[in-house]
């Protein structure tokens, strides 16, 4: 969340920088940055869910089905 929040930031500080500029060039690349930022900021949310959602899968996999021998295989990770 942390990066999440910085990446936020960053976007941020670049539409702030953008909206002081005069000249058209130096405004258009602050704000390509932010968006680039804000496409960061989406990616790391996305990876986060999936993480959490994975993890889930995990937990559930520790309480479910048991393999030949009669143990769980808590160990084992949902496939990617």
């Amino acid at each position: 969340m942390r990066k999440m929040s910085e990446y936020e930031d960053n976007a941020q500080k670049c539409l702030q920088m953008a909206a002081t500029m005069k000249d058209h060039q130096q405004k258009k690349q602050l704000q390509g940055m932010a968006d680039a930022w804000m496409i960061l900021a989406g990616a790391r949310k996305r990876r986060l869910a999936k993480w959490q959602a994975d993890g889930a899968e995990v937990s559930a996999a520790k309480t479910g089905p048991k393999n030949d021998s009669g143990v769980g295989e808590a160990g084992a990770l949902p496939n990617e």
